[in-house]
């Protein structure tokens, strides 16, 4: 068993790597001890879901949830989450579209969000071209 998670690690490490240098596409196949209440942690998972270069209103993953009013509490979860990049807090954006808060800083968020997306563009299409937010 160790050796499979060292081999897990290993993959996510390149992964980041390249991610940090820009060839985008992260899509990590290790499990995660993640550490937070019940709640944070399957706002978490539902954020590993959203697809890279798309983005989901915090709304959206609260009614994915089925607590459709906790979008506050989602977000809260969101501002939890220490564990950038990997745990994709900040594919998470408002009702209207623009960016909040991030523990990181707002402008971080903002290149992370370009970067995906301009790496999406670059990718063969998809059968669902609008990622969460088209359900």
């Amino acid at each position: 068993m160790r050796r499979q998670q060292a081999q897990g690690l290993l993959q996510g490490v390149e992964a980041l790597r390249f991610f940090v240098s820009g060839f985008i596409h992260i899509q990590l196949a290790i499990d995660l001890d993640l550490q937070g209440t019940d709640f944070e942690v399957q706002v978490w998972n539902a954020l590993s879901e959203v697809p890279t270069g798309t983005t989901a209103t915090y709304g959206e993953i609260a009614a994915r949830l089925g607590v459709p009013r906790q979008a506050r509490e989602v977000g809260e979860a969101c501002a939890a989450n220490k564990l950038a990049i990997v745990v994709p807090c900040h594919r998470i954006v408002k009702k209207d579209g623009s960016i909040s808060g991030y523990r990181w800083g707002v402008g971080r968020k903002r290149a992370l969000l370009e970067r995906e997306h301009r790496a999406r563009l670059l990718q063969p299409a998809s059968a669902n071209p609008h990622g969460m937010a088209a359900s």
